[in-house]
């Protein structure tokens, strides 16, 4: 606590030149939290190897820029989001369809799936924690910036 004026006027610069390094530091600690959440969610979804089944790999990226964070879903991912209507599937190869047996057939007609929504579900629920590790690096740097530690 200030004792004097000059004091108070002290801990006031180094409070002003505290909050942008600890909103930094905030958005980072928040930032790791959703992409770790949101790579467990992905990880559960995929079945616990973070490939889709003929699809291919998926994952989680984030990037930072300008204050903001952004993480989006790798690969394909939209397969688990949203619903996939009845196709028919045509590989490049009769072979490759038929998975290497010797009669391979020419088409597949897939029954298509339901939306799981999963990446949906997971952002919801990860969304409601981000405040948290964002409020405590911002209280805990503008407590030290204030006393001056």
């Amino acid at each position: 606590m200030p004792r004097t004026v000059a004091d108070g006027a002290a801990s006031l610069r180094a409070l002003s030149s505290a909050v942008p390094d600890a909103q930094r530091k905030g958005l980072r600690a928040a930032e790791t939290r959703a992409e770790r959440s949101l790579a467990a969610a992905v990880l559960a979804a995929s079945g616990g190897d973070n490939r889709l089944s003929h699809a291919g790999r998926v994952g989680v990226r984030s990037s930072e820029s300008a204050g903001s964070a952004r993480i989006s879903a790798l690969g394909p991912f939209y397969l688990l989001e949203g619903p996939v209507s009845p196709h028919t599937e045509e590989p490049s190869s009769r072979r490759a369809l038929a998975g290497g047996l010797r009669h391979p057939v020419a088409s597949v007609r897939h029954p298509g799936v339901r939306a799981r929504r999963e990446w949906s579900r997971a952002t919801g629920r990860t969304a409601s924690t981000l405040g948290e590790p964002w409020s405590d690096e911002l209280g805990s740097a503008l407590f030290d910036a204030y006393r001056g530690g």
